[in-house]
């Protein structure tokens, strides 16, 4: 629980394959502030901070592979939060 003393009122978004509730891409916008939850490759994020989370996002996957290593997951989740925090055309 040291992590949600330490982010305070910040919602907490946790990025879960199991129990996620939205998609990462029907997000319409990111709150300012939101902190990105992503669990370990074998366990996923703890049960005590999917209760605590704000929202519980997923990743949808097709075909015959279910997961993605965290590396690659937060780098779609991240991309898409850049995609919609940014002007679309600037670089820098």
């Amino acid at each position: 629980d040291a992590l949600v003393a330490h982010v305070g009122a910040r919602p907490i978004w946790a990025v879960e394959k199991d129990h996620a509730t939205t998609s990462v891409y029907a997000v319409e916008r990111f709150p300012e502030g939101v902190v990105l939850l992503f669990g370990s490759e074998r366990f996923g994020v703890p049960p005590s901070m999917i209760a605590r989370a704000d929202a519980v996002l997923g990743i949808p996957l097709y075909g015959v592979n279910h997961s993605l290593p965290l590396a690659v997951a937060a780098g779609i989740v991240m991309s898409e939060w850049a995609r919609r925090r940014y002007t679309p055309g600037a670089i820098g």
